[in-house]
């Protein structure tokens, strides 16, 4: 006869597998080793004994640390590589031959998947799995308990067994409600975890829960400060919804549709740091207002309607799609008001906390403005000699002239977008949220572009913003986010905190800045899994 605990011990590591697979990114590999497990253990446990020599359970223990020491030694220590080995682990322990140690032994591999499956989705599916998965486990450890005890007694006979651990059919004893308390409390947790918290609901009630990180966390930043190496962790919370539509209020969203939200203008930098000019000028207190920047309103084909989520941590900025022409606020929304018409930002001077919706009409990229046939290139530089080295050699590839002074003004498109198309993919860079300290020795520009070559979205702007000053383009560093998760049945973009992103505006000729984005593999970056 199988054991209860059997059947529930690979129940618990069938539900825990299919949670990791189903909700991870990379749970291929789980998924695809869940039918061997139960499998192997079913076989295991009828036949009592192993089907696989002890020589055989080594060798294939010995590969699996192998593998995964070198997928270790590759992309470092990834919540992902632990869970496949410890899937691979269950495959070999589930030809072992049947005993209450090794049903032990899988229990703790199937929470660890759980685990791994919270640590990388909080969605209302992993939820869900949840819940189904806490009364299993604990249900399978006392049977297990149980079973053990009663092989381990030496009361083997039935009759003696009921007298000794007795029995109810009410259905009401203190295991029945011990079960019935587990369930609710699981069910409470996993609503608020799973499916509150997620979408910002709850969040200041829950004193930050909603956001489970550690360290530092992507996010909007007003400002850049290079050097500072550490693990960056990605945080999901939502913090805006955003329509995006046209002149007759049709919607131009849609999945695979990305656009840039841009939010600071960063334009002087020093010892590593990107920091806003100083042209801002305060507005005085409003009760509601609409801001005009020029007067090419008749031009505006793109309007944005930006809802706001609780407990957004972005201080008062106002963002928009470049170029932006008008903003308009609410009604009873009252604030100093801090206004650029240089760089075309709004902001509140202390937060934007109260304000729940406002509406932004933008040009679009193609459309001529501001164009003074007369005026000349600004003047512009970067003071690095390394830098403009590497840019003048990386040009003269490409047959460009690196001299501002001998280079004509239309060529200054052309030579953003070569310096752009290096960094994104022909000059060696990758992409990384686990950053190294400087050198404090070079300028952490030139330390990406010379030592590590591997960063995060604010060293691929700040290196092509660079670069382009150092041969004379005027260029500036802008913080913002992404739109690239988009909701087809609200007809919104979905903006979390892990979309906060960087790229650079180039002055490609006199009054016209157009948007570059030198981060590789864009398109996967910063852009998560629709969630349930």
């Amino acid at each position: 006869m199988i054991p209860r605990a059997a059947w529930l011990t690979v129940a618990s590591l069938a539900v825990s597998m299919l949670a990791y697979g189903m909700t991870a990114d990379d749970g291929g590999l789980v998924l695809l080793l869940l039918p061997i497990v139960v499998a192997g253990r079913t076989l295991s446990v009828r036949s009592d004994g192993a089907f696989l020599p002890p020589w055989a359970v080594g060798s294939l223990t010995l590969v699996a640390v192998i593998y995964a020491a070198l997928r270790v030694l590759d992309q470092g220590p990834e919540i992902g590589i632990l869970a496949d080995f410890v899937a691979m682990l269950a495959v070999i322990k589930s030809a072992e031959r049947w005993s209450a140690r090794e049903d032990g032994q899988l229990l703790m591999v199937s929470i660890f998947l759980m685990l791994a499956s919270a640590i990388s989705s909080n969605s209302l599916r992993t939820g869900m799995f949840f819940i189904v998965y806490v009364p299993l486990l604990g249900y399978a450890s006392m049977v297990l308990q149980i079973d053990t005890v009663r092989s381990l007694g030496g009361h083997r006979d039935r009759k003696r067994s009921r007298e000794l651990v007795g029995t109810r059919t009410d259905g009401a004893g203190p295991l029945a409600w011990t079960f019935a308390g587990a369930l609710v409390l699981v069910v409470s947790i996993s609503v608020v975890a799973f499916v509150l918290l997620p979408r910002g609901i709850g969040g200041d009630a829950f004193n930050g829960l909603s956001r489970p990180v550690i360290g530092r966390a992507t996010g909007f930043r007003s400002s850049i400060e290079l050097g500072r190496g550490g693990l960056i962790s990605t945080d999901q919370h939502v913090v805006m919804e955003v329509e995006v539509r046209d002149t007759e209020g049709k919607s131009i969203g849609a999945s695979g549709r990305m656009g840039h939200l841009r939010g600071t203008v960063l334009t002087r930098y020093a010892d590593g740091r990107w920091a806003p000019g100083a042209n801002r000028t305060p507005s005085p207190q409003l009760v509601a207002g609409t801001f005009f920047f020029s007067s090419f309103m008749n031009n505006a084909q793109i309007q944005q309607v930006i809802h706001l989520m609780p407990g957004a941590s972005d201080g008062g900025v106002l963002f928009s799609i470049w170029e932006p022409v008008q903003f308009q606020l609410g009604k009873g929304v009252s604030g100093e008001i801090v206004k650029d018409d240089d760089v075309r930002t709004v902001q509140f001077a202390a937060s934007k906390e109260g304000l729940t919706t406002y509406s932004v009409w933008s040009v679009p990229p193609d459309v001529q403005t501001r164009v003074d046939s007369n005026a000349r290139r600004t003047p512009v530089t970067f003071p690095n000699t390394t830098i403009r080295e590497i840019t003048e050699r990386m040009l003269a590839d490409t047959g460009l002239n690196a001299d501002p002074a001998a280079r004509p003004i239309a060529e200054d498109a052309e030579v953003a977008t070569v310096i752009q198309n290096w960094l994104r993919t022909g000059g060696g860079f990758s992409y990384t949220l686990d950053i190294l300290d400087a050198d404090p020795r070079l300028d952490p520009i030139e330390w990406f572009l010379t030592v590590s070559k591997s960063g995060h979205c604010e060293y691929f702007a700040s290196a092509m913003a660079a670069m382009c000053r150092s041969v004379g383009i005027n260029s500036r560093v802008i913080t913002g986010y992404i739109l690239g998760e988009y909701d087809p049945e609200k007809e919104r973009y979905i903006v979390r905190r892990s979309n906060a992103h960087a790229w650079v505006e180039v002055e490609v000729a006199p009054g016209q800045w157009r948007e570059f984005d030198p981060t590789p593999n864009l398109s996967t970056l910063h852009v998560p899994r629709a969630q349930n």
